[in-house]
């Protein structure tokens, strides 16, 4: 099964209140970046069939995303970050919850110890490259 990954990194545009409404923020940016590839693989005659998997390993943030009931927490969300409800709701994007452990992004966003590092640069496929001084 092919895979395609995209990682930027960058300041976001509005100050969050939890790290749930940073994460479901994140999400909802995720989001737009899956259907504008999926939008693209269409273009290319490569039609997604089944909706694209967006993982999220904080819990809360993915509730917020399937229970548009917690409105009461979330009313102070710009309404744009709401639209990953709507691409749910349409089978574009499904979030699914993703335990801490097997978050593999964590290598290029935090200071690991040198165990996790290599387990999740393993994970990656890539291995390490000794290099011997002349």
């Amino acid at each position: 099964m092919e895979r395609v990954i995209s990682w930027s990194s960058k300041k976001q545009d509005s100050v969050a209140k939890s790290t749930a409404e940073a994460e479901y923020i994140a999400a909802s940016l995720a989001a737009d970046q899956a259907v504008w590839f999926r939008k693209l693989m269409n273009d290319l005659k490569q039609p997604q069939i089944h909706p694209t998997e967006l993982f999220c390993d904080n819990l809360s943030a993915v509730a917020i995303v399937k229970n548009p009931i917690l409105h009461g927490r979330t009313k102070h969300i710009k309404i744009k970050y709401h639209s990953i409800r709507e691409m749910v709701n349409e089978g574009e994007v499904q979030v699914l919850h993703c335990d801490s452990d097997d978050q593999i992004a964590d290598i290029f966003t935090k200071g690991l110890h040198k165990f996790r590092f290599e387990t999740l640069r393993d994970k990656l496929g890539m291995s390490s490259i000794s290099v011997k001084e002349e």
